[in-house]
């Protein structure tokens, strides 16, 4: 079973309240959705620490929508984990900023609450192992991402 750990505070155009929806939803993905309680840590930055990190991790000195950090390619200096209880397995981390997460609803006249879902949707397919730097790996990634989306919005 999946479950998001909102680390923070969340911004006002996206209810905390949607993440549990979000979660059930993401369990079509491969590797999610078992018995075993699986989460993932998610944090709205602003666009500095958002700049700051991007350019630390991907080498690009500009904002950036969303990152997700798998936990076994981290150490614990570097996020703070989610406590694990019991059986549960920590994935990783999701960031997001959600300034650049609003302008990107604006350029795409859709709402900045449909575009934090698609992020947290993005950022977690990341964590099960998807990647877009490939065509084909892009079509197959995004075409799950929207049919998640979907579900939600």
């Amino acid at each position: 079973m999946l479950q998001y750990q909102l680390m923070g505070s969340s911004p006002s155009v996206f209810p905390a309240s949607l993440l549990p929806r979000i979660a059930k939803a993401c369990r079509r993905i491969p590797g999610f959705g078992g018995s075993r309680t699986q989460s993932v840590g998610l944090r709205f930055l602003s666009e500095h620490r958002m700049k700051e990190l991007n350019r630390a991790y991907r080498g690009k000195n500009c904002p950036t929508d969303v990152l997700s950090f798998h936990a076994a390619d981290r150490t614990r200096e570097q996020f703070p984990a989610v406590a694990a209880k019991g059986e549960e397995e920590e994935v990783g981390d999701i960031v997001i900023c959600a300034a650049v997460a609003k302008r990107e609803a604006a350029r795409r006249s859709i709402s900045a609450r449909e575009e934090l879902v698609r992020l947290i949707v993005h950022g977690t397919l990341h964590l099960a192992g998807h990647d877009h730097a490939r065509p084909a790996d892009e079509v197959k990634m995004f075409r799950l991402q929207e049919m998640i989306v979907e579900s939600v919005v």
